[in-house]
């Protein structure tokens, strides 16, 4: 991954998840999308999605099964939360 890459993945971070922001309700669905699987790709996850795999690349990727994506408990709750809200709001 470059650097540029990598700053633009930073720039989203910032725009998709504000500081302190739990209120997923208020995202929309592509935005759910990419928090959601930002969380995956900061713990080495090996996408298979073709969307995904566009985005965030399989470089130095490790881990090919979602349940063994070593996450802390804020991650998983915050995932969980994604999920639903993700679900509530009928997102492809």
């Amino acid at each position: 991954m470059s650097i540029r890459t990598t700053l633009a993945a930073a720039a989203m971070v910032v725009a998709v998840v504000p500081a302190g922001a739990e209120d997923y309700s208020a995202m929309s669905c592509s935005r759910l999308w990419y928090a959601e699987n930002l969380i995956l790709k900061r713990h080495g996850f090996c996408f298979t999605d073709p969307r995904a795999v566009k985005r965030f690349g399989n470089d130095g990727c490790t881990i090919t099964m979602e349940s063994r994506v070593p996450m802390t408990a804020r991650e998983r709750d915050d995932r969980a939360r994604i999920v639903l809200t993700r679900r509530m709001k009928l997102c492809r």
